[in-house]
């Protein structure tokens, strides 16, 4: 089990972005706008925003209430918001670049919801040189069907929608330039970068779930209306560490309550489903022999 605290992205943090911020105009302190009209705000906000009435003017959206209606980060921005489901989308590549604090000791990046048919990781230097880069697929071949030639030849392959690279080396200075290439339209829901602790080796019976929040409403007629909506992942995992280490695991786990946190129950691609960004609803750590502890992690997602 490891976790990853993402680190906070600003305006001044974020050199480049190939996406462009036009989904609608920017706000205008002078400009009246109609019931219904859409606005961004592009410095410090950058979330998109509805007018609830007519004669709306001089209501600064980020900072006044009752005039407006806040539908959410830009499309630049939804991969920096918290929530997966919220897709930073573009026609075939989305690419961005990003300050690394020398305070921040970044070794680890997570794509999640990501979607195209490769991901680029690169540390660059002061003056855009590349220092360090990893290329991964994005898909992988269908290992439930015989391998034979035909399979080979014409089967599909099974898209990866989640990406974890780890073990970056650190350069003073640097900057993460981090690049989703495809051959048709490429998005992501959240790109999360930070320090990533190892908190001990998962245990076999993980509990993966979903809290689901549609809805189904069934009339006096006997008629059932389902309303779709997003769905958050769940993770209930146990996992143990020596008892040299219990100091350093209460103190993390304490120290990221109320916080989104990437959760790791497993690197290998083949259990991806067990990688949740989210909170912790609870942990509970039991010294359960001389030999080390367990902890069972209780983990809901963001939608």
């Amino acid at each position: 089990m490891k976790m990853i605290k993402p680190i906070a992205m600003t305006d001044a943090t974020l050199l480049a972005h190939s996406v462009a911020e036009t989904d609608y105009a920017v706000w205008a302190v002078g400009t009246t706008y109609a019931a219904g009209e859409k606005v961004i705000m592009t410095t410090g906000v950058h979330k998109i925003y509805e007018s609830v009435a007519g004669g709306n003017v001089g209501n600064n959206p980020s900072t006044t209430t009752g005039f407006w209606i806040d539908l959410g980060a830009t499309n630049r921005w939804k991969m920096f918001d918290q929530g997966v489901g919220s897709l930073t989308t573009d026609t075939d590549e989305i690419a961005v670049k990003i300050a690394l604090a020398d305070a921040d000791y970044v070794n680890a990046v997570a794509l999640l919801g990501v979607s195209g048919n490769s991901a680029l990781i690169e540390l660059l230097d002061a003056t855009d040189t590349v220092l360090w880069s990893q290329e991964s697929l994005l898909y992988e071949f269908d290992t439930s069907l015989s391998v034979d030639w035909y399979n080979y030849f014409f089967s599909v392959f099974e898209p990866l929608d989640s990406m974890i690279v780890l073990n970056l080396p650190r350069y003073t200075s640097a900057r993460l330039r981090v690049t989703i290439s495809g051959d048709g339209p490429v998005s992501i829901g959240t790109l999360a970068f930070g320090k990533a602790v190892d908190l001990g080796a998962t245990q076999w019976s993980p509990q993966l779930g979903i809290t689901d929040y549609s809805t189904k409403e069934t009339d006096v007629y006997g008629v059932t209306t389902v309303l779709e909506r997003s769905y958050a992942t769940t993770l209930n995992a146990d996992f143990f560490f020596p008892h040299s280490l219990l100091r350093r695991v209460f103190k993390t786990l304490a120290d990221v309550r109320a916080t989104p946190t990437v959760w790791i129950g497993s690197e290998d691609s083949a259990f991806d489903v067990t990688i949740v960004y989210g909170f912790f609803k609870n942990f509970n750590i039991v010294l359960q022999h001389p030999g080390g502890s367990f902890c069972n992690l209780e983990v809901e997602g963001l939608t």
